[in-house]
């Protein structure tokens, strides 16, 4: 049971494929470890197996607290 399992019936923020495919660097480091299913975005999962790279929450710091701001 993942995290977002507890979460039935809510939104995943800046948590999609576009999310992940917009702000993937193009040198990253490459997945290690067990795949996790996406249930909020199955795409996801398909760009994150395709890309093969990692997305720190670090590297779009400035795009989370952006999006706070607009709210």
């Amino acid at each position: 049971m993942s995290a977002h399992d507890d979460l039935a019936g809510q939104a995943s923020w800046l948590m999609s494929a576009a999310d992940y495919l917009g702000n993937v660097p193009t040198e990253s480091l490459e997945f290690r470890g067990r795949e996790r299913a996406t249930p909020w975005d199955p795409a996801l999962r398909e760009a994150m197996r395709e890309r093969g790279t990692v997305l720190f929450e670090e590297s779009v710091g400035s795009v989370l607290v952006g999006d706070l701001g607009a709210r």
